[in-house]
């Protein structure tokens, strides 16, 4: 399949003199389709993975997000040269905003979840008596219920769907 499709010349003949021809060559949308924009929401898409990462372990989590944030960004470079330069937003480069949108408030989302379980550990931990031993590194500090996940899924949730509407 080609980027372009040529149909057929139109001839108008007026005199004997002058003839008219028009060629019409479209561009195949399903090349883009297929090739920049199912792969770009592939991978915003993805970003959704980032929840499956515990949410005490935020490292991990960000490293998810930001990296494929930062995929995003270089596929979008990489195919800029193979699309039409024009002086108006298109729907190409409204599409992509969404999408560096939503792969920011995944980020954003883990990060005020990390948050909010750092506030909840610090008031549920009773603070121990200064001469008090103290916990072995094999006990769980902490218990991580999935409150701030659930939280976050329904704040991305929200904002998702006023932001589509």
């Amino acid at each position: 399949a080609s980027e372009w499709i040529a149909r057929a010349p139109r001839l108008v003949r007026r005199s004997t003199r002058h003839t008219t021809v028009t060629l019409t060559v479209t561009r195949n949308g399903r090349y883009y389709v297929v090739n920049v924009f199912a792969i770009m929401a592939c991978l915003a898409v993805a970003n959704l993975l980032a929840f499956l990462i515990p949410p005490d372990d935020l490292p991990n989590r960000l490293n998810v997000a930001l990296t494929l944030l930062l995929t995003l960004v270089a596929f979008k470079f990489a195919v800029a040269d193979a699309l039409p330069k024009v002086a108006y937003a298109c729907f190409f480069d409204t599409f992509m905003e969404r999408l560096f949108f939503f792969s920011f408030l995944v980020c954003a989302v883990c990060a005020v979840e990390a948050a909010i379980l750092v506030v909840e550990g610090d008031a549920s931990d009773p603070q121990p008596p200064p001469d008090a031993a103290p916990p072995s590194s094999s006990s769980n500090p902490r218990n991580v219920d999935a409150t701030p996940l659930a939280a976050g899924a329904a704040l991305l949730a929200a904002l998702l769907g006023s932001w589509v509407r």
